[in-house]
């Protein structure tokens, strides 16, 4: 998964590649003044403002925040390309006399030590190039330009992208890339470890300092994470849903079992149903098909199990059966009144068509 972010830099397209610049229709074919002619392009430059990078180096700064991590990622689902999951921050950069936007995606890179190199025969013009900047151009196609640089943030690797529609603009998107001070940005404690190991990360609704999270390799599969970097549940489930003191757990073959906050097992993933009713309780059925209540906060089985049972939550009964005998019970599972019916038919949550037995 990857974390990008998006900065707005200003540069002006100041002038295009000369029009009477020769492009090779392969790149066996470029000559030498070619490039030399690219290269002093790149080397017309306007200066940049001393106070025009703040609001980039902020959102550089927040790159790594689990606020920025647990908005909603980027499109795409190529593993590869998506080595981290962050949400787009946008900011604009003032280069003097410049007008023109200039798009930079930074991307964390875990693990690039140093920027591949590219292959003339791969319809590129090799400009710059270094071990942590490069600029290429199209053969074919004069504005497509591709710039590239390698930072690292809080020690760990990000690569700068941008696709400026001048060499003056790429010289502008290395100069920027140079300048942002990136050393007040920082990795949370106990996160560092997760980089490059996520797909999404989004808060959990409901309860502060919970993180539900996906993988790469499983992007459909859940678990939980806490805000100083713990894997409390591993990202195993189908779908984890948040209840008053706990987790239900479900998995891909539809089996369920609860997790208290602190991710220790509650109830084993072993029953076929496990809903919760509110207040704690909760209706779980069985393996053996049979129906029966636990509260959350005592963590405890309350009752028999029953052959059916049904939640009149407006009414705070309970309704139960066993081999054909109805009875009406409390939520705590005690007997509501002493009767038994051999048929309840409900028709609204405090109206009931019973026979006795």
């Amino acid at each position: 998964m990857n974390l990008r972010i998006i900065m707005l830099v200003t540069a002006a397209v100041l002038s295009p590649l000369s029009n009477s610049m020769v492009f090779a229709q392969d790149a066996a074919q470029a000559r030498p003044a070619d490039i030399e002619q690219l290269r002093s392009e790149m080397r017309l430059n306007e200066p940049l403002s001393k106070d025009a990078l703040a609001e980039c180096e902020e959102a550089v700064r927040q790159l790594f925040t689990i606020e920025s991590i647990s908005k909603q990622y980027g499109e795409g689902n190529d593993p590869a390309s998506r080595p981290y999951a962050f949400a787009p921050l946008k900011c604009t950069v003032t280069f003097d006399g410049m007008q023109e936007p200039l798009a930079i995606v930074a991307t964390p890179r875990p693990g690039l030590k140093r920027l591949p190199k590219s292959d003339r025969g791969n319809g590129v013009l090799p400009v710059f190039s270094q071990r942590n900047a490069q600029v290429f151009v199209s053969i074919t196609e004069r504005t497509r330009i591709k710039a590239n640089a390698l930072r690292k943030v809080d020690s760990v690797p990000v690569l700068f992208e941008s696709n400026p529609q001048s060499m003056a603009g790429a010289r502008a998107f290395l100069d920027a890339t140079k300048a942002i001070n990136t050393r007040a940005a920082k990795v949370p404690r106990g996160w560092r470890k997760h980089i490059g190991q996520f797909r999404s990360v989004n808060k959990v609704r409901g309860i502060d300092g919970f993180y539900e999270f996906s993988t790469p390799e499983e992007v459909f599969l859940e678990g939980i994470i806490r805000e100083n970097g713990k894997i409390i549940i591993p990202p195993v489930y189908d779908e984890v849903d948040l209840i008053e003191n706990g987790f239900i757990l479900r998995t891909e073959d539809n089996t369920y079992g609860l997790a208290a906050l602190d991710g220790q097992t509650v109830l084993p993933v072993e029953y076929k149903s496990i809903s919760d009713q509110g207040d704690g309780r909760l209706q779980v059925y069985d393996k053996d098909q049979k129906y029966s209540v636990y509260d959350a906060n005592e963590r405890a089985f309350l009752g028999d199990r029953y052959d059916d049972l049904d939640f009149i939550k407006d009414a705070n009964l309970v309704v139960v059966e066993n081999d054909g005998v109805h009875r009406f019970l409390t939520r705590d599972m005690n007997s509501a009144f002493d009767a038994t019916f051999s048929r309840v038919m409900r028709l609204t949550n405090d109206r009931f068509i019973v026979t006795a037995e």
